[in-house]
């Protein structure tokens, strides 16, 4: 069948066709399947395709006079009209359902002033939780401003688990929703990895200290009072110091609380702690919006094979952080204006809303 024989119709149900596939001959499959006339051959399937290319239209050219200008502005307000409505909607289905080529698209996106935004993925927050955020942000950034400097005297601290295959899993580093979105992760069954515990202030990097089995309540306040405590305490060459961990299940435990109560009364972050930690804040904490990203980057491009390799990795990681002071201070001083960001937006995320040109 003969281009010319066709209706504007059958002309864009080829062309959708033809998007859909990039397939001439499934086209003409698909063309027995909905029509009882002989399917069109692959020269005029291209041929449609080549002509809406050029000139945006299905319809056969003019006989004479003017051509009709593509990007009229009658063709601005219906491109503008369709982004506004479906932001989402890609450019070649925006050309197809327009009846406009991708050429003639672009250039009258681009006279719009429509720009492409890529989204960032955001920590989910429950009913609560902004009104958490908002009142540890007040508290901390009260307490700057009245010249205690809290935020140069935290040790922020964390747990992350490596796995050989890559991936680092971080418990905070999770979905929320009322509904399984049933998404699977494929191949990470079995992988050996490690768990690590780090803690990152304006001082430099404590640990990192290594867990081969699962974080209980008694190992990890065995590790508070052996080991983290101490390094604390000679790290500051005072008392003058807090101490921050998140919501996760063996930082709860009684014993837990109980010891930093006694230890460092009025002087750590937690929860139910004398300041409160507000659960699903990895955008609050260096640990999660810096540190742990840049451990895995420096690991994993030295491609570890086995878990002493990867134990080694981790190591030299930290320590290249450790060693690079002013770092950790500007990462930390950054902690300011993050709180500041958090209560602007009522507690919400924010990152979102950040200028990162």
């Amino acid at each position: 069948m003969m281009a010319g024989n066709l209706t504007n119709d059958q002309r864009k149900w080829i062309l959708k066709q033809y998007w859909k596939t990039e397939n001439a001959e499934k086209v003409r499959q698909k063309w027995a399947e909905e029509f009882d006339t002989p399917s069109p051959s692959r020269q005029t399937i291209y041929r449609i395709r080549d002509k809406f290319d050029e000139t945006g239209s299905i319809c056969n050219a003019p006989k004479s006079g003017r051509p009709v200008s593509i990007t009229t502005q009658e063709n601005e307000i219906l491109v503008s009209q369709a982004f506004t409505e479906s932001p989402k909607k890609s450019k070649q289905r925006a050309s197809v359902e327009l009846g406009i080529s991708c050429r003639s698209l672009s250039r009258i996106m681009q006279r719009l002033g429509l720009k492409t935004y890529r989204p960032r993925l955001l920590h989910g927050l429950l009913e609560d939780d902004p009104d958490r955020r908002l009142q540890f942000c007040e508290v901390v950034l009260n307490e700057e401003r009245q010249g205690n400097g809290i935020i140069d005297k935290i040790t922020w601290s964390d747990e992350a688990h490596f796995k050989l295959s890559g991936a680092v899993n971080r418990h905070n580093c999770v979905y929320y929703s009322r509904e399984n979105p049933h998404v699977m992760i494929e191949g990470q069954l079995n992988q050996p990895g490690i768990t690590v515990w780090a803690g990152l202030s304006c001082k430099g990097v404590l640990g990192p200290i290594f867990f081969h089995t699962t974080v209980t309540h008694d190992l990890y306040l065995n590790m508070l009072r052996g080991t983290v405590l101490p390094q604390l305490q000679r790290q500051h060459d005072n008392d003058d110091f807090f101490f921050q961990q998140d919501e996760a299940l063996p930082h709860c435990a009684v014993t837990v609380r109980e010891f930093l109560d006694e230890q460092l009364p009025n002087r750590w972050i937690g929860r139910r702690g004398p300041v409160e930690w507000p659960p699903r804040s990895p955008d609050l904490s260096p640990m999660d919006f810096f540190f742990w990203g840049v451990v895995k980057d420096k690991v994993f491009s030295r491609k570890p094979r086995t878990v002493d390799d990867m134990i080694r990795c981790i190591r030299e990681a930290c320590q290249e952080i450790d060693d690079n002071k002013e770092l950790c201070v500007k990462v930390c001083s950054n902690i300011a204006s993050r709180l500041q960001e958090c209560v602007n937006n009522e507690g919400r995320q924010f990152e979102h809303l950040r200028d990162y040109t």
